[in-house]
C-alpha cells in the first residue's frame, strides 16, 4: 500500500501522487514522521457551532486542533448552540498556541460586529 504524508490516506499501489493533495506517496507507514506534541487547551465553549467555525479557522490557517467533548455531547451526539453546563474545548499543539490565539481573538472580534 501507498500512504500520503501529507493527508495520511492510503492508495493501491499503482497510485502514485495523492488525488486530493498532489502530494507523492510514500510506501511505508514507518516512513511517515508524526510529530509528539503537546496539546494544550486553547479555549472552552458551550456552542458546537462556535467550535466548528472556530475549527475551521485554524484549520484554513495551518493549526492542527482537536475537540474535546463532554459526556452529553459525545455519548449522545448532540448538537446544540448550548447545553447547560456542556462543554466544548478546543485543544492546539502548544508549538501554535499563540497563532491559535490571535487567530482566536480575530474570530471573535469579527462575531462580536
Amino acid at each position: 500500500m501507498s500512504y500520503c504524508p501529507e493527508c495520511k490516506y492510503e492508495f493501491e499501489e499503482d497510485v502514485k501522487i495523492c488525488p486530493d493533495c498532489k502530494t507523492e506517496l510514500i510506501g511505508k507507514v514507518e516512513e511517515l514522521h508524526e510529530v509528539d506534541s503537546k496539546w494544550v487547551s486553547l479555549v472552552k465553549l458551550n456552542s458546537s457551532i462556535m467550535a466548528d467555525m472556530l475549527k475551521e479557522a485554524l484549520e484554513e490557517n495551518g493549526v492542527t486542533c482537536l475537540e474535546k467533548s463532554d459526556m452529553l455531547h459525545s455519548a449522545f451526539a448532540i448538537e446544540s448552540t448550548s447545553i447547560a453546563g456542556g462543554n466544548l474545548e478546543i485543544l492546539v499543539s502548544s508549538e501554535h498556541i499563540e497563532k491559535a490565539k490571535n487567530i482566536l481573538e480575530q474570530l471573535s472580534s469579527k462575531i462580536e460586529e
